[in-house]
C-alpha cells in the first residue's frame, strides 16, 4: 500500500508539472499566435506603403515626361521661330531689308507718324551681327558691350555735330 501511495503521489507531482508544461504551452502558442498576426499586419501596411511609394514614384515620373516634353515643344516651337526670322532677317537679305525699312520711314515722316525707332527698326537692329552703328534718316543707333550685354543707343543724328 505504501508503494500505491507513492506511486499516486508521484503520479499526481508528474500530472502537476505536465498541467504547468500545458499551460506554458498554451500561453507561447496564444502569445506565437499574436506575434504571427502583427507580423502579418505590419507586412500588409508595409505592402500597402510599398504601393503607395510605387505610385507616387510613377506619378513623378510622369509630370517630370510632361514638363520634359511641353520643354521640347516649346524649344521646337522657337527653333522654328528662330529658322523664320533667321530667313527674314538674313545677311543675305540685309541691305533690301534696310532699304526697305528706310522708305517706310521716310513714308512716316512724310505721314508725320514718325515714332523715334519703329519695330521693324528694332528686328533689323537685332539682327545686324556685322555693323555696330546704324544710320537711318536721321537716326544713328550704336551697338555697345557693357558687363557682358550688347546694348543698343538711338541719337539723332544732329547730336553728333
Amino acid at each position: 500500500m505504501f508503494t500505491v501511495q507513492t506511486e499516486a503521489y508521484q503520479l499526481e507531482g508528474i500530472l502537476k508539472e505536465k498541467e504547468e508544461l500545458c499551460r506554458k504551452l498554451q500561453f507561447q502558442s496564444a502569445e506565437s499566435e499574436q506575434d504571427s498576426v502583427r507580423q502579418l499586419n505590419q507586412n500588409r501596411k508595409s505592402e500597402e506603403l510599398l504601393e503607395q511609394y510605387r505610385c507616387e514614384v510613377q506619378e513623378f515620373k510622369l509630370k517630370h515626361r510632361k514638363q520634359r516634353m511641353k520643354f521640347e515643344n516649346q524649344l521646337l516651337h522657337l527653333i522654328e521661330q528662330h529658322k523664320n526670322l533667321h530667313s527674314v532677317f538674313s545677311p543675305e537679305r540685309l541691305s533690301d531689308e534696310i532699304t526697305s525699312a528706310e522708305n517706310r520711314r521716310s513714308q512716316l515722316l512724310a505721314a508725320g507718324k514718325c515714332p523715334l525707332l519703329t519695330h521693324a527698326h528694332k528686328l533689323l537692329i537685332l539682327y545686324m551681327h556685322d555693323f555696330s552703328v546704324y544710320v537711318c534718316q536721321g537716326l544713328v543707333v550704336i551697338r555697345t558691350q557693357e558687363q557682358g550685354r550688347q546694348v543698343w543707343e538711338c541719337k539723332h543724328k544732329a547730336s553728333f555735330y
